[in-house]
C-alpha cells in the first residue's frame, strides 16, 4: 500500500497540503499589500523632500 492509500497520507493529500497552499497564497497577497504601502510611503517622502 502506497503512503497516499493510507488514511493519513490521504488526509495529508486532500486536506493539509491544499490548506498549505491556500494559507502561502494569503502571505503572498499580504506581503505584496505591504510592499505597495510601503512603496507608497517612500513615493510621498521623496516628493516632500523635493519640495523643501
Amino acid at each position: 500500500m502506497d503512503f497516499f492509500q493510507t488514511i493519513m497520507g490521504r488526509k495529508l493529500i486532500e486536506g493539509t497540503l491544499p490548506e498549505i497552499a491556500i494559507q502561502l497564497k494569503v502571505i503572498a497577497d499580504e506581503l505584496k499589500r505591504q510592499n505597495d504601502l510601503k512603496e507608497k510611503e517612500i513615493a510621498a517622502c521623496d516628493s516632500d523632500k523635493e519640495g523643501d
